[in-house]
């Protein structure tokens, strides 16, 4: 199993075929939904912060408080006091709107989709009770860049995962500072998460709600990446793509320009630049902010079983084709491209550890978390043994050497984010990559497009299609340095030329040549500096564009070991075998 770390988009529609939807909240959303999540001392916390809110923000209000299930709240009549904003308890069907503050009743689950909040008792849902959680994922799904999360005063982690979809929706968090906070767990908790944008006492928290609630980013039905950047600032926007390709070593010019645009409007709102070349500038000035915009940019976005029945499906139809021509000894390939945190490509691993155990499962069960993970206090870890059949490793789909020889490619939502050109790069690259009859596995928003030639489908409903072997198409060459990460053409980084050997290090040469085995050494980008020894019964020149490359210059069947080998020194500092 292998998975190698890319952030996964924000975005939840668009092909491989370049047709993308709009993930945009309905003409009903145009304004925004600020979900208020409090557990402990959140009471105190969240009346500071109405109570500093003008009557008419423009907003809607909603307080996800962890209540007594046994017990009537008065938390309704205690917020009314409070601020000017109307306060009424929310009811199962009731439709948001400006300028009212909603607050969860006791002993419910409460989410909101269509704008319409929708009430459940509490002991339907499955696991531990995350109010919180529950309402900002789905105010997330419902209204996307129009939806803000703040975290108040609490204790444990409930919210975290919350923000987190809120983020890479594009809205914006807010996070009570510790110093404020009567009980920091939860806020300290969603600030670890590194989804959150501001920290701020309850009242500050209030004063930028105020502003922000008013702009355009939040208020605007149509796409705001469209509606707000025109194209003569398309200037503006190239220099910042190019300050974050000399400064991370990543080019975002193959990426969908709207999702980039987005981000960038995110990180204005925030700082209260209306103009594209304003911000531009002080992203020059701002290393940390260059920073946090790329961090936007790379949003993670994953869980555990993520879409269940997709997993189910490749139970029933994917896993025992790739078994049936396969010795019972020969290991099973699965590469993750854009693994964001991993959880993909350890579900991934359990999904196949169950089926070749003939065991059922749905996400995260009981079963699966006694099997797949050690609890430590309040989290879950998954375990040793499901660790060690992954590997990770940073790798630019669209420009290094594919892994080689493997069964399955999972690649869900990560073609969405990518333009229509580097698509037809990424695509062919996959085929390459599979064995005979392989299998690629794609999001639910993603087709293979005008590669008919290379896949057939298998399952459409949950995008699984089969490699062709039929066809016979020439490995893709990805070496040029205009898709490489971080290399402008012409600038590739290179190691110092060694200096003119003298007579030590030629006897050195000629023992080392007659009696070490053979070898080469390579600097950080895998070039090799000095060929030690007969090494071609390992190594020879690729066809194409000349590269002293090492894993361009592996022979077949060594590149996948190599690659570990190389990536398992470089962690542990260590000989590898």
């Amino acid at each position: 199993m292998t998975g190698t770390t890319a952030s996964e988009p924000e975005e939840k529609a668009g092909t491989a075929e370049t047709t993308e939807s709009p993930a945009n909240p309905p003409q009903s959303a145009a304004f925004a939904v600020v979900g208020i999540g409090a557990s402990a001392g959140g009471l105190e916390a969240a009346s500071l912060l109405l109570g500093q809110l003008p009557g008419t923000t423009g907003m809607a209000f909603v307080l996800i408080q962890h209540l007594d299930p046994k017990h009537e709240s008065n938390l309704g009549r205690i917020l009314a006091k409070a601020t000017p904003i109307p306060v009424q308890e929310a009811t199962q069907g009731l439709a948001v709107q400006p300028n009212n503050v909603y607050v969860i009743p006791r002993n419910t689950t409460m989410t909101i989709a269509d704008g319409i909040l929708q009430l459940k008792p509490r002991g339907e849902a499955r696991g531990p009770h995350l109010p919180v959680d529950a309402f900002f994922k789905s105010l997330a799904e419902d209204r996307q860049t129009a939806a803000i999360g703040v975290i108040l005063s609490g204790t444990g982690s409930d919210g975290t995962l919350g923000v987190e979809d809120i983020k890479a929706a594009g809205g914006i968090t807010f996070a009570q500072d510790e110093e404020s906070a009567k009980y920091p767990g939860m806020p300290q908790s969603a600030m670890r998460s590194g989804c959150i944008d501001v920290v701020l006492p309850p009242e500050e928290i209030a004063r930028e709600l105020a502003r922000i609630g008013q702009h355009p980013y939040v208020t605007a039905a149509t796409r705001p990446a469209d509606a707000v950047l025109p194209v003569t600032e398309e200037t503006s926007f190239r220099n910042i793509l190019k300050l974050l390709r000399r400064s991370f070593g990543v080019d975002f010019s193959g990426y969908r320009d709207t999702t980039i645009r987005r981000r960038i409007m995110r990180r204005m709102v925030l700082h209260t630049k209306e103009d594209l070349a304003d911000y531009a500038r002080h992203l020059e000035k701002d290393g940390s902010e260059l920073e946090a915009l790329y961090q936007d940019i790379l949003i993670n976005v994953t869980s555990f079983f993520r879409e269940p029945e997709t997993f189910e499906a490749l139970k029933n139809s994917v896993f025992s084709q790739i078994l049936q021509n396969k010795p019972a000894d020969a290991p099973i390939r699965i590469w993750v491209p854009g693994c964001s945190t991993g959880q993909e490509a350890y579900s991934l691993v359990m999904a196949l550890l169950e089926f070749l155990e003939d065991k059922p499962g749905r996400p995260v069960t009981p079963e699966r978390l006694r099997r797949f993970f050690t609890r430590h206090d309040n989290q879950y870890r998954v375990t040793k043994a499901v660790r060690e059949m992954c590997l990770f490793a940073k790798q630019n789909v669209a420009a290094d050497p594919p892994f080689s020889r493997v069964d399955l490619i999972s690649c869900r939502n990560l073609l969405i984010y990518l333009a229509p050109a580097l698509q037809k790069r990424v695509i062919p690259t996959f085929h390459y990559a599979l064995n005979p009859n392989g299998f690629l596995l794609l999001g639910a928003s993603e087709t293979i497009g005008a590669f008919s030639d290379l896949f057939a489908p298998v399952d459409r409903q949950h995008r699984i299609y089969c490699r062709k072997t039929s066809t016979a198409r020439a490995y893709p060459h990805f070496a040029a340095d205009s898709v490489r990460s971080g290399l402008f053409p012409g600038a590739r980084n290179r190691e110092p030329q060694p200096a003119p050997v003298d007579w030590q290090r030629e006897a050195d040469r000629a023992v080392l040549g007659r009696y070490a085995p053979p070898g080469v050494l390579v600097n950080d980008g895998l070039d090799v500096l000095q060929f030690r020894g007969e090494t071609g019964a390992y190594l020879k020149p690729a066809a194409g564009e000349a590269s002293f490359n090492v894993l361009k210059m592996a022979r077949e069947g060594l590149l996948f070991e190599l690659r570990s080998a190389i990536v398992e020194c470089r962690l542990r500092n260590a000989e590898v075998r």
